[in-house]
């Protein structure tokens, strides 16, 4: 008789499960079910740590590639001796790595549009084994600062494409790090620092220095940012850094730009230049012998001078406007900010008169042959 009763019991606890199911929306319904289903799978196999561990280091043994992208570098600025000091730890790969070796989790990264600037991100790592959310959020702007200091929008599809996208990774690897327990995260970071050690040798150091070539990163650029030339002979934390500066600019870390930018300020002063003639490319600049370190800075300065002595212009004001804009040229660090200045600049151009427009075209297209974006 009891055995009937409980029967009906359990029935009847069914009954009313299927009951609540069926009062929900289909997709919340279907979430709710495999939620369910997990959370019973969960139950019925403990997580075991020390598997875990062996997993992921059988990995990083196993495949180099992995053991390469395991770390980031990301440069925190530098000390008083000049000499870039990096941040590390383990990068968006390592952490997915450790999610799916965990088990029983999900991982998810919203993004919800607040206006037509900013997007706001949420990242949440359910853990179904220990009933525990992380969630951490953000918001990111389609606006950045320029070396110079200037704010620029950025290009709807590079926003989202690229900017969010890199954004919603570190959100991912955060919150995932969070849940991994700080021994079992340390001893996989000192693991993989073991094998990077092994893997840095010249022909690989040779290939990363191709891979940020194909990002528009020099070797000038490389050596400027680690602090010594590559003939000079890199130390294994110089190797370790490399790699995972790349790692942190492959994964939208940073970005190129930020690499090139340091390393010209780096450089900046260390080499002197014999300042080239101006005059087939600025009409009435003031040239002068004296060594500059950077020729098309010089020559965006003389064509500026020239401009506030012989731009003349019925309205108060617009020389200036003039002579900042062509200086503002010195601020671009890239190819592509070089490439979107005039479309930028647009309704400033708008308000000059054609000789003061025709002077900033001439001041744009010399600075870009002189950085060599432009044939």
């Amino acid at each position: 008789m009891k055995d009937v009763q409980a029967q009906v019991v359990e029935e009847d606890e069914h009954l009313s499960k299927v009951e609540a199911l069926a009062k929900l929306p289909p997709e919340l319904a279907l979430i709710k079910m495999e939620n369910d289903s997990i959370q019973a799978l969960a139950a019925a196999r403990p997580r075991n740590y020390l598997k875990i561990k062996q997993d992921l280091l059988a990995q990083l043994e196993a495949y180099p590639s992995f053991s390469r992208e395991a770390i980031y570098s990301k440069p925190v600025g530098k000390n008083d001796a000049g000499i870039m000091q990096y941040a590390r730890g383990p990068s968006i790969r390592m952490a997915e790595a450790c999610a799916e070796a965990y088990g029983y989790n999900r991982v998810r990264c919203d993004m919800t549009i607040i206006d037509d600037d900013h997007v706001q991100l949420v990242a949440s790592f359910v853990d179904y084994q220990r009933g525990r959310i992380w969630q951490d959020s953000g918001v990111v702007s389609k606006f950045f600062k320029m070396r110079g200091g200037q704010m620029r929008r950025m290009a709807d599809d590079r926003f989202f494409d690229v900017k969010v996208k890199a954004e919603k990774s570190k959100l991912v690897r955060e919150v995932i790090l969070r849940s991994i327990p700080p021994g079992l995260r340390a001893d996989l970071v000192e693991a993989a620092e073991r094998q990077i050690e092994n893997l840095l040798d010249d022909a690989t150091i040779r290939k990363i220095v191709g891979q940020f070539a194909s990002k528009g990163i020099t070797l000038e650029h490389l050596e400027a940012h680690i602090g010594r030339t590559l003939k000079a002979g890199w130390t294994k934390e110089d190797r370790k850094n490399l790699l995972g500066l790349w790692n942190a600019v492959e994964s939208g870390e940073i970005t190129p730009d930020s690499i090139t930018s340091d390393g010209a300020q780096a450089a900046e002063g260390q080499k002197e230049t014999p300042l080239p003639s101006a005059e087939d490319a600025l009409k009435g600049a003031t040239v002068t012998s004296k060594p500059h370190a950077d020729p098309a800075k010089a020559e965006l300065e003389a064509l500026a001078d020239s401009m506030s002595r012989n731009v003349s212009s019925p309205q108060p004001g617009p020389t200036d406007a003039v002579t900042d804009l062509i200086l503002s040229l010195d601020s671009l660090s890239s190819k592509r900010e070089y490439e979107a200045f005039l479309f930028d600049q647009k309704a400033a151009l708008k308000s000059m008169t054609s000789d003061q427009q025709s002077a900033v075209l001439e001041a744009y297209q010399s600075f870009g042959k002189k950085k060599g974006w432009r044939n």
